[in-house]
C-alpha cells in the first residue's frame, strides 16, 4: 500500500488495492495500518519529490454522454484484452517453466527480447514514457530509436504499430518473468490499457470520423485492463481519479 502511494500519489486506490486485490477483512482494525502507510508514504513522496510525480495528468476533454456508447465499447475490447493478458501471460510462463537449464532460460530470453524491442522499441522497460506520451497525443515519442521514425506522421501507421504492442507485450513480461527477470503485472496492464484505449479512439476517429478525447479513453482503457486482470474495479476508479486530480471520468 505504501509503495503503490508514494508512486503514484494515490493513498485511497493505494488501500482499495490492497484490500480488493488480497482480500482482507474490511474492518476499522485492519485499515488502520493501511491508511497509515498510505498516507506517511504519500507525504514522504511529496516532500522529497514536490509535484513531481509520475503522471501528472489535468483533464482538459470535458465528459460527454455521447461518448457513453464507445466507453461501453471500450469495456469489452478491455475486457478480452485482459482475457488474452491472463491466458497467454501463463502459456509463456509454462512454456520457460519446461527449459530446466538456466543459461538456456537466459539465452532464449534474452534473444526473443531483443528481437522483439529491436522492432519495437516501447515494448522496453515499464513504459511509463510511453504511457505519458499516449496520455499527451504526442505519438511521434513512440518512433523515436525505431525503423518506422521516418514513417511517425502515417495514422494507420501509428495505428497498427500501437494495436501490435497490445498483443506483444504481454509477451515481452512473459519472456521477463520466465528467462528469470523481475517485475510485476501492475505495470503492464497500466501500459496495455493505455494503449488499447489510445487504439480505440484513434482508429474510431480515423474510419468513423468522429471526435473521441484520446486523453479521456486512454484514462478509461488504463482503468479497463487493471480491473480486468486483477479483478479489481474500485482500485481501477480510484487510481485513475486520483492521478488525474478529478472524478470528472468515475
Amino acid at each position: 500500500a505504501g509503495a503503490m502511494s508514494g508512486i503514484f500519489n494515490a493513498p485511497i486506490a493505494a488501500l482499495v488495492f490492497v484490500l480488493e486485490v488480497f482480500m482482507f477483512d474490511l474492518t476499522l482494525t485492519s485499515m488502520i495500518p493501511f491508511l497509515m502507510a498510505s498516507v506517511a508514504a504519500a507525504l514522504s513522496s511529496r516532500m522529497m519529490l514536490g509535484n513531481n510525480v509520475l503522471f501528472d495528468i489535468k483533464i482538459q476533454d470535458v465528459f460527454t454522454v455521447y461518448d457513453v456508447p464507445f466507453f461501453v465499447l471500450l469495456g469489452i475490447f478491455t475486457g478480452l484484452v485482459s482475457a488474452y493478458f491472463n491466458k497467454v501471460f501463463i502459456v509463456v510462463e509454462e512454456f520457460f517453466e519446461k527449459l530446466r537449464n538456466k543459461r538456456a532460460k537466459l539465452v532464449v530470453g534474452g534473444v526473443l527480447l531483443g528481437v522483439m524491442i529491436f522492432f519495437v522499441p516501447p515494448l522496453y522497460g515499464e513504459g511509463f514514457e510511453t504511457i505519458i506520451a499516449l496520455l499527451n497525443n504526442r505519438t511521434d515519442e513512440i518512433f523515436h530509436n525505431s525503423m518506422f521514425y521516418d514513417n511517425r506522421d502515417n495514422v494507420l501507421l501509428v495505428i497498427a504499430l500501437l494495436f501490435g504492442v497490445v498483443f506483444l507485450k504481454v509477451i515481452a513480461s512473459g519472456i521477463t518473468f520466465g528467462a528469470g527477470g523481475v517485475g510485476g503485472i501492475f505495470a503492464p496492464s497500466l501500459f496495455m490499457g493505455a494503449t488499447s484505449g489510445f487504439v480505440f479512439s484513434k482508429s474510431v476517429n480515423h474510419f468513423g470520423d468522429f471526435n473521441l478525447s484520446t486523453t479521456n479513453f486512454t484514462l478509461v482503457g488504463m482503468a479497463g485492463l487493471i480491473a480486468g486482470v486483477l479483478h479489481a474495479p474500485l482500485t481501477a476508479l480510484f487510481l485513475i481519479a486520483e492521478i488525474t486530480k478529478g472524478y470528472e471520468l468515475i
